[in-house]
C-alpha cells in the first residue's frame, strides 16, 4: 500500500516533514504506518487524525500548539505519531472507534476492550464548549475524558465536527452535540445557549418525531441530517439571511429516497453522492466547490473545507478551491486563479481510500 498527501502543509498536516505545501502527491515517509479501507482520515483547521479502525490505532500529525494531537504540547508533529488514549481515573484500557477533528480540537469516542464501557475524550483549545468539559475549561493538552457521558444503555455510532460544534449520533437515533449553537446548529432549542459547554440534547421543530438520521455532517456553521429515505434536513439560523443559499437551493433530487450513497459537506457547501455515481451539491459556489458537469461516475467522495475529491474509473479527481495545492498543480497561483472549475486527474492508480481536510488532500492505493 502507497499513502500519499498533497496541499497545505505549513504545520505538517500531511504527514510531510518539511512545513511546505505541496501541488502534487507525494508519499508520505512513514514506515509501516497500517492501512485498509477502514481507514479514516479526518483533517481540519492544521492537524490531521488517522484512525485504523480494524486494529483499534490512532495517529496524529500537524499543529499539535494545544494538544489537540493527544500528545503532550509542542509546535507540532511532524510526521504520524501513534497516540494512546488513557483515562487517569480508571484502570480500563480504551480503543479508538470514532473520531473527529475540530479547528483547534480532537474528539476520540473509545471503547473497553470488551466493548462493555463507552467513552468520548477531547483534547486542545476551544473557547466556544467544543471541549464538552465546563465553560472553565477551554483547553486541556492530554486526552480528557468527557465526563457523565454517553447516556446509559446507549452507544455513539457516528462523531462529526464543524469548525466549533461536535455532534454525535447514538444508536437509538438521538443527536447530541456541544460546541458553538448561537447559529441553530445543534438545534434551535439550544441557540439561547450561544455555546454549549457539556452535552446536550438536539432537538429543533423541524426534525419529525419519527425521523431516524442515518448520516450527520457538520459544515461550518450548520449540521446537515440524512435519513435512510433520502430526506435531508439542515439545522442552522432560520432567521437569518440564506447568504450561502443552503437552505434556498437544496435541489428537489436531492430528496431521492433510498437511492443515495454518501453524504458529506464542506465549510458551506453539502454534496450528495447518488447510487448511479452522480453527485448532486448546493449551497456555497463561490470556489467552484459544486461536482463539475464533467466529473465522471464516482466510486466514492471526499468533501474538504471547500474542494472535493472522487475515487472513479481511471484514478482520483479534483475540483473546488485549490490555492495551497490541494487540487494539484492546474491552479494559476502567479494570475490569482485558485478555483478549479473541471474534474482534473490527479492520480491513476487502484485506490483504496480518499481523505480530504482544510486545503489538505490523501490518498491510499494499493
Amino acid at each position: 500500500m502507497t499513502f500519499l498527501s498533497f496541499g497545505s502543509n505549513s504545520s505538517c498536516q500531511l504527514s510531510q516533514p518539511v512545513p511546505s505545501d505541496l501541488n502534487s502527491p507525494t508519499i508520505i515517509p512513514v514506515a509501516n504506518l497500517p492501512t485498509s479501507t477502514s481507514t479514516v482520515i479526518r483533517s481540519n483547521g492544521n492537524h490531521t487524525l488517522l484512525l485504523d479502525r480494524d486494529r483499534s490505532r490512532l495517529y496524529a500529525t500537524g499543529s499539535n500548539e494545544f494538544g489537540q494531537c493527544f500528545i503532550p504540547c509542542c509546535d507540532r508533529i511532524p510526521v504520524f505519531q501513534e497516540v494512546k488514549i488513557t483515562d487517569l481515573g480508571t484502570d480500563d484500557k480504551w480503543y479508538p472507534e470514532l473520531v473527529a477533528a475540530g479547528w483547534e480540537f480532537s474528539v476520540v469516542v473509545a471503547t473497553t476492550d470488551d466493548k462493555s464501557k463507552q467513552a468520548v475524550f477531547v483534547a486542545g483549545f476551544g473557547l466556544k464548549g467544543e471541549l464538552a468539559l465546563d465553560e472553565k475549561l477551554v483547553s486541556t493538552a492530554t486526552p480528557t475524558r468527557i465526563a457523565n457521558f454517553v447516556p446509559a444503555h446507549r452507544r455513539i455510532v457516528q462523531v462529526s465536527a464543524g469548525l466549533a460544534h461536535v455532534v454525535v449520533l447514538l444508536d437509538d437515533g438521538a443527536l447530541w452535540g456541544w460546541g458553538n449553537c448561537r447559529k441553530g446548529q445543534l438545534g434551535s432549542a439550544n441557540s439561547l445557549l450561544k455555546s454549549a459547554f457539556l452535552p446536550v440534547r438536539i432537538i429543533d421543530e423541524r426534525i419529525p418525531d419519527c425521523y431516524r438520521p442515518a448520516k450527520v455532517i457538520c459544515g461550518r456553521e450548520f449540521t446537515g441530517l440524512i435519513d435512510a429515505n433520502g430526506h435531508i434536513i439542515v439545522l442552522m439560523d432560520y432567521s437569518k439571511p440564506d447568504r450561502h443559499n443552503i437552505l434556498r437551493d437544496i435541489p428537489a433530487q436531492a430528496q431521492v429516497g433510498s437511492n443515495w450513497k454518501d453524504f458529506q459537506c464542506g465549510w458551506t457547501t453539502l454534496h450528495v453522492l447518488l447510487s448511479s455515481g452522480k453527485i448532486l451539491s448546493w449551497g456555497n459556489n463561490s470556489h467552484c466547490q459544486y461536482a463539475p458537469e464533467d466529473a465522471p461516475i464516482a466510486v466514492s467522495m471526499s468533501c474538504g473545507s471547500e474542494h472535493t475529491l472522487i475515487h472513479a474509473s481511471g484514478g482520483v479527481y479534483v475540483w473546488g478551491w485549490g490555492e495551497h495545492g490541494n487540487c494539484g498543480n492546474s491552479v494559476d497561483l502567479e494570475g490569482g486563479n485558485v478555483n478549479v472549475g473541471r474534474a482534473v486527474q490527479v492520480y491513476d492508480g487502484n485506490i483504496m481510500f480518499l481523505g480530504a481536510g482544510c486545503a489538505t488532500s490523501w490518498i491510499c492505493t494499493e
